[in-house]
């Protein structure tokens, strides 16, 4: 069966949407343990952690995490070294732009 990988990233990006400017750095702080953790169970360990400190006070940033937790954590099934390479698809998303800029009609 094939897992799928949210790009990490995106997910960064989009839960922050939900942080005021103030608290942004902060919670990129308290974020940068789940995704950096060894292992899945880590991980989940970790993403508890970060949802008992701030699900109050930023709950649908929280939510979002868990509601694509497992679209989140099937690159912790690789060595660190692909994880690097997986857990974001912006080097697929330049490849994409790039042909779209070659291929597009101009007129």
């Amino acid at each position: 069966k094939t897992r799928v990988q949210l790009c990490v990233v995106h997910q960064i990006r989009s839960s922050m949407r939900y942080v005021p400017d103030r608290d942004k750095k902060a919670v990129m702080e308290d974020m940068k343990p789940i995704y950096n953790a060894n292992n899945e169970e880590q991980g989940y360990q970790r993403l508890l952690a970060f949802e008992d400190k701030l699900a109050k006070k930023y709950p649908l940033n929280c939510k979002s995490w868990m509601y694509n937790l497992l679209n989140l954590s099937a690159f912790f099934e690789y060595d660190e070294v692909v994880r690097k390479i997986i857990y974001t698809t912006n080097p697929i998303e330049g490849v994409h732009r790039q042909i779209r800029k070659i291929t597009k009609t101009k007129g």
